[in-house]
């Protein structure tokens, strides 16, 4: 058989070791999968094939095999028949093995394995996050913050290998997705709080109206507005560009009301025949409700400048 030094020494030949693994972790060892009994690389491989209705359950893993000799046994760090090491990092709570450093420790309080170093993250135990030290003091606490699925792709975050972003609002999302959402809508897709600080863009809707007056009928005409922003609700100038919170002053409205006579708001507009007193077409560019979904003229910061990134990764 092959002894433990020439084993050893396919352990430091690049491509020997390039061999083992999957695209997803470089290892020396298969899972038993403790759903349908087949040996696989890793859960990802597992829930990838499809062959399998049920998803991997890492914590459940009791059986694996070598990659080297073959050989099965329980799960453990190394190999009890070559003594090869499966893997530099090794945890026996996920039963996550990987040979690429990538700074990983696993949270006790999350329930599995993070990357990007234990010394670089602190845990909230109302979020159920780690996030970043330099985030950790300012995030806005949401309960159980990883316990759903990203807002735009739809994968559920807890479990996710991708890099998260935490925005203001706290609802949490995949990096990317935050960027590629950026790109046209600068609002949140739970909540509709802006990402970003909107008092330029404000600025410019206020000399945009100013410039563009409503017709005489209008003149005294209003609309209770719920805004997006503070979560105040307050009697705004009808105006077809916009409608402003008289709270904040931000154009990140939803009508909550039908048009109204004077700025009091006790009574309904009385229009012209022909024209509706429920008329609510009263965001900038927007729906019947008020809300714009075309975002794509909003100025935004460059998201390279925000420090709320949680950089959090499932590693397991």
């Amino acid at each position: 058989g092959t002894s433990l030094p020439s084993i050893m020494a396919l352990q430091e030949t690049e491509g020997e070791q390039a061999s083992f693994g999957c695209e997803h972790y470089k290892r020396r060892v298969l899972l038993l999968s403790p759903c349908c009994k087949k040996f696989v690389s890793c859960r990802l491989c597992h829930d990838e094939e499809e062959t399998c209705k049920e998803a991997f359950d890492r914590s459940n893993v009791e059986r694996v095999q070598c990659a080297v000799c073959h050989h099965e046994q329980q799960a453990q760090r190394k190999c009890e028949a070559c003594h090869v090491v499966f893997g530099n990092y090794f945890c026996e709570i996920c039963h996550l093995y990987d040979d690429t450093d990538k700074g990983q420790y696993h949270c006790d309080a999350c329930g599995l394995c993070r990357v990007g170093g234990r010394e670089n993250f602190r845990h909230c135990d109302r979020c159920g996050v780690c996030y970043g030290v330099a985030v950790f003091e300012t995030h806005k606490c949401t309960d159980k913050a990883l316990d759903s699925n990203c807002p735009v792709c739809m994968e559920y975050l807890k479990t996710s290998r991708l890099s998260l972003e935490v925005p203001r609002c706290g609802h949490i999302l995949h990096r990317e997705c935050f960027k590629q959402l950026c790109k046209t809508s600068v609002r949140c897709p739970i909540c509709h709080q802006s990402y970003f600080d909107m008092s330029e863009h404000n600025a410019l809707l206020d000399a945009e109206l100013a410039v563009t007056p409503m017709p005489a009928d209008y003149q005294n005409v209003y609309m209770r507005v719920l805004c997006n922003d503070c979560l105040e609700t307050t009697v705004a100038p009808f105006h077809i560009l916009g409608l402003k919170c008289q709270g904040c002053g931000s154009y990140n409205t939803s009508s909550a009301s039908g048009l109204l006579n004077g700025p009091e708001g006790l009574e309904p507009a009385v229009l012209p025949v022909g024209v509706p007193a429920e008329a609510s077409d009263g965001g900038h560019g927007g729906d019947a409700s008020g809300d714009s979904d075309d975002d794509s003229d909003w100025e935004t910061e460059d998201e390279e400048d925000m420090d709320t990134s949680a950089d959090e990764e499932a590693a397991s």
